[in-house]
């Protein structure tokens, strides 16, 4: 192991503690917006106020929410009217979908969006806020947004939150003095950034067998108690770290912008609550502490569940995935990955054209290696096609989730979605993981590939370089269980004919159209009328598509990332539904077409 960087700081909080003396004068008050929790901060401002200064500290972190939730009275509402701004380069509905999940939390009341003129990034964001009481009272709030413009890990220009602090006039409440006041996260964050760009990487991927960044800092997690919801800085601070990673070895190995091909290794963010210091630390693991920790991982001795897999609540221990696999039978076929753990299959002979139905590739993504197992075990003694199972294709990425999950379950953990080489598990070559794919091609000679996939069950963001996360906007926030479908020139017939099959099927399920409404209509309250076509209470995304396997893909998202218990029980049913109902419509279709091209 080699500590390529190492930086600590006095947390902000204590800095300010030494500095107000020399910042506030006789009539003057301080107000200043961070990072920290609430009870930080409060805990910070009755110290300074029982020494006779005035101050307010407030969330840089969601500034609208928070302001409701710890400032403002929500007894006796009416009616509530955000205005919200809208800066020119910026999202359009940047700062609306950051007011997530505000309409929820004040519900039953009335909330109402209006956007403002767009603005220059030069000026300070503020939501205008007009709240009607009952009985005909009105009263009005300015909720400042600290946001600033800065150049991100690649140089390009990004509009993030940041802390600030201001000095006002208490009789006029005129500012007399403001300044940009990094938080402790924002501090750790941007000097890891530097010393990434700082380090002299090899000229070839991979660069690395293992990266750690590490962040401690006073972060802390507040359930909103609407579906998934919590305010979770740790969890921004892990979707930062990776993905800020993942776009400069993007750049620096001549990728395109979001491409899921490059190799620079593994990337893993640890984050860390600490209050009496900010540590950010860059750790290089070489190939012996790999090896070493994937042997550690396998000696973990995991021990299957004994529940009957329909009632599964929560992920699978590999070794239950292991388990489940032999009760199966069928031929297996095996590869491994790149850290040297076994990608396990199962084939079932049968008629060709065939199946593949696969989980796991991202391996964050939960339901689907159950929904697999049991479609796999519904449809042995079922179909007359062949097929093949591969439950968990990415066991590298599977064993950073366990490892995540253990501190942090219910987090995204987004960091365990790639292989270990640091690559999506379809754009890695055929001597990687992605060999299971074609050894299944090979078995079957598949026309339909089942890709079960997950995404996140509660909002998504990247406070420091933009909020919504980067290429990947339209996921920012859940919107139900959906459906993607890909297809190769000539295919269109049959892909369809599968699609309308699967959806017919799903839309049965009351439970999950009762999820996908609820998830549906908060996502429009904040993103505004959706971009995309949804049939039988589903949103879909279809296209052609040169890539994949098979002439036909058909990729599930169940919004199952942190999900436990019955909610978790009731996704890998879907994605248990959508595989036979799917292998059945490729079937059918079989039936009526034989096996010619669509």
């Amino acid at each position: 192991m080699t500590i390529l960087f190492e930086k600590s700081f006095t947390p902000v909080l204590e800095q300010l503690r030494q500095r107000l003396p020399s910042i506030l004068r006789a009539g003057q008050a301080c107000r200043l917006w961070s990072f920290d929790s609430f009870e930080r901060r409060q805990e910070f401002t009755k110290e300074m106020q029982g020494l006779g200064y005035s101050v307010s500290a407030l969330s840089a972190y969601k500034p609208l929410v928070a302001a409701f939730v710890e400032n403002i009275a929500l007894e006796n509402m009416r009616a509530v009217i955000v205005r919200y701004p809208v800066i020119e380069g910026q999202h359009v509905a940047r700062f609306r979908l950051e007011a997530y999940p505000l309409k929820e939390l004040l519900a039953p009341v009335r909330l109402a969006f209006e956007p403002m003129e767009a603005t220059s990034a030069e000026q300070m964001p503020v939501y205008e806020v007009e709240i009607e009481r009952h009985g005909g009272t009105f009263e009005h709030h300015s909720i400042v947004a600290p946001n600033l413009l800065k150049k991100d890990v690649c140089g390009d220009e990004v509009f993030g939150a940041s802390g600030y602090l201001e000095v006002l006039d208490e009789a006029s409440l005129e500012v007399c003095h403001s300044e940009v006041l990094e938080s402790d996260q924002e501090r750790a964050y941007w000097a890891l950034m530097d010393a990434l760009k700082a380090q002299q990487w090899p000229e070839q991927e991979p660069y690395f067998p293992r990266l750690e960044m590490e962040v401690q800092a006073p972060f802390y997690d507040f359930d909103l108690l609407i579906g998934n919801e919590c305010i979770s800085t740790s969890e921004a601070m892990h979707e930062e770290l990776y993905f800020s990673a993942l776009e400069y070895f993007q750049k620096l190995g001549a990728h395109g912008a979001g491409s899921r091909r490059l190799q620079p290794g593994q990337l893993v963010p640890v984050v860390k609550h600490n209050t009496a210091q900010v540590v950010a630390r860059l750790r290089l693991r070489d190939a012996a502490d790999v090896e070493a920790l994937v042997a550690q991982d396998k000696g973990a001795g995991d021990v299957a569940e004994k529940s009957d897999l329909a009632d599964a609540q929560n992920w699978l221990a590999p070794a239950s995935i292991a388990q489940a696999l032999n009760k199966l039978g069928g031929e297996a076929f095996s590869w491994h990955s790149q850290q040297g753990r076994d990608i396990e299959a199962r084939y079932f002979e049968g008629g060709q054209p065939g199946v593949i139905i696969s989980a796991g590739q991202h391996a964050n993504e939960s339901t689907g290696p159950i929904g697999a197992l049991r479609a796999a075990a519904a449809l042995k003694g079922k179909t007359k096609l062949g097929f093949t199972v591969s439950p968990m294709e990415n066991p590298d990425g599977y064993a950073l989730f366990r490892a995540y999950c253990a501190e942090n379950p219910k987090h995204m953990h987004h960091a365990a979605r790639y292989t270990a080489g640091g690559n999506d598990l379809e754009y890695g070559s055929d001597q990687q993981e992605r060999n299971i794919r074609v050894q299944a091609q090979t078995l079957t000679q598949a026309l339909l590939h089942v890709n079960l996939h997950g995404y996140p069950s509660h909002e998504w963001t990247r406070p420091f370089t933009g909020y919504l996360p980067k290429g990947f906007e339209g996921w920012s926030l859940p919107k139900g269980f959906m459906l993607i479908l890909r297809y190769k020139p000539g295919y269109a017939d049959l892909a369809h004919h599968v699609l309308e099959q699967v959806l017919q099927e799903l839309s049965k399920d009351d439970a999950l159209m009762t999820l996908n409404g609820e998830q549906l209509a908060r996502y429009v309250n904040y993103a505004g009328d959706p971009s995309f076509e949804f049939r039988r209470g589903i949103p879909i995304f279809i296209s052609e598509h040169e890539g994949g396997v098979c002439p036909v893909t058909l990729v599930s998202e169940a919004p199952d990332e942190t999900v436990s218990g019955e909610e978790f029980r009731l996704l890998q049913q879907a994605q248990c539904n959508t595989t036979i109902a799917a292998v059945e419509a490729l079937e059918d279709w079989l039936k009526l077409n034989g096996d010619r091209n669509a």
